[in-house]
């Protein structure tokens, strides 16, 4: 509002010089002084009857405005004439006085339409920028409450399994699963989180897969870089990364299966590879009707736009995912 006030009283100031030094040629500034502020009291009366008054009344009723214009003007110049103001400002009483004051009081006219209209676009384009944050927000918020269920179904069915395969370990187990609903309950409805809460979450959830005992379970290896910890992301996208590895590969049933997790920041990005064995024939099965990484890329449109890479790649038994996110500062 401040700049918008002070842009005006510039332009106004900048007017009445324009005026003055039209008027001191004749050598009386005392006289130029008093004509000139006359003059731009008329000129601002003009234009803010036109932006306060016309504008949001009759602007969208084109005859309408412009039948207000012509009362206006007309009702100006007879006061124009009555009071004297013609003679005492052009000096005369004549036609082509008459055509001078038509032409400069239209000119501030359309100053202040055209001010209305550079206004209503900026509105219009607050709006519609207020819109879109509404939408993402809301898509953003949609994609998460598929995630969570999904995770958290995931999750229970791994500790079900975990309580009858090992139930000496239930205590430990639970405690793991209780800091992964913490973890979805809290820091997972934020907009983002620290880089190093989502590792603690993938942490306690390899931990909680590890006490399955995994038939490949000594071969999981979870590698983080130490200075990526300082930057912020949306929450739950790695763990979901994580999750897809160890749902869609063969690291429970396969002595010799492999599962590598590295997170680490290269040239002012956020890089997460992860390297899983897989088993050709039930790995389509398990992803048929899963949300997993269709997802993950979309969080990932609605938030890093352009910001990104996404790879996947299947490759002699391996299933290969690399994620990078452009992280130029802390703040992200």
């Amino acid at each position: 509002m401040k700049k918008k006030i002070i842009i005006q009283a510039l332009f106004w100031a900048f007017i009445f010089v324009y005026i003055f030094d039209y008027f001191k040629e004749e050598g009386d500034y005392e006289l130029a002084f008093r004509l000139s502020a006359m003059e731009l009291g008329i000129y601002l009366l003009t234009a803010y009857v036109n932006l306060w008054v016309l504008i949001p009344r009759f602007v969208h009723r084109k005859l309408l405005y412009i039948g207000s214009l012509v009362l206006y003007l007309f009702a100006l110049l007879t006061g124009y004439t009555l009071f004297g103001w013609e003679e005492e400002l052009m000096g005369e009483v004549s036609t082509a006085s008459k055509i001078s004051f038509a032409i400069n009081y239209v000119v501030f006219i359309l100053f202040s339409l055209l001010y209305w209209y550079v206004e209503e676009y900026q509105k219009e384009q607050q709006r519609a920028l207020k819109l879109e944050n509404e939408k993402l927000v809301a898509e953003m918020k949609a994609l998460k409450s598929q995630v969570s269920p999904h995770f958290l179904f995931n999750s229970l069915n791994n500790i079900y399994s975990l309580c009858l395969s090992n139930p000496e370990g239930a205590a430990a187990m639970v405690e793991k699963l209780s800091e992964v609903l913490r973890y979805l309950t809290y820091e997972g409805t934020q907009d983002k989180v620290l880089l190093q809460q989502e590792v603690k979450m993938i942490t306690d959830f390899v931990a909680l897969q590890k006490m399955k005992k995994l038939q490949g379970g000594h071969n999981i290896t979870l590698e983080v870089d130490e200075h990526v910890h300082q930057y912020k992301i949306i929450p739950l996208v790695l763990i979901s990364l994580v999750e897809n590895a160890f749902s869609h590969g063969d690291i429970a049933t396969n002595e010799q299966g492999k599962l590598r997790i590295a997170i680490q920041q290269k040239h002012q990005q956020v890089v997460v590879a992860i390297t899983n064995t897989f088993n050709e024939q039930t790995m389509p099965q398990k992803q048929e009707g899963g949300i997993g990484l269709r997802n993950i890329q979309q969080q990932l449109d609605l938030h890093y736009p352009n910001r990104y890479s996404f790879e996947t790649k299947k490759e002699n038994q391996l299933f290969r995912v690399k994620l990078a996110i452009d992280v130029d500062n802390p703040s992200l």
